[in-house]
């Protein structure tokens, strides 16, 4: 059901594919979860969200619960996406 999804995100964990993948669903749908297995099959260090851009530019930056994000936080991960 979710094939493309999985697609996507091993794609983005092996370094190809898309550059940005973003998932949503409803509470306990298991989007944290593929996180950290992307995180942990990624061929590159893969790091969570911060609030700080990160400064090896190789790095798979991994953010989670974005909504919950203040305007700060915000204007930060949209730096760090750009």
């Amino acid at each position: 059901r979710n094939a493309e999804a999985v697609a996507a995100l091993r794609a983005l964990a092996q370094g190809g594919g898309e550059a940005f993948v973003y998932l949503w669903g409803v509470p306990g749908c298991g989007r944290s979860h593929l996180l950290g297995a992307v995180a942990a099959a990624s061929a590159r260090p893969a790091r969570r969200f911060d609030g700080g851009i990160p400064e090896d530019r190789g790095v798979l930056l991994l953010a989670d619960d974005v909504d919950r994000l203040d305007a700060a936080g915000q204007r930060a991960l949209f730096n760090a996406f750009n």
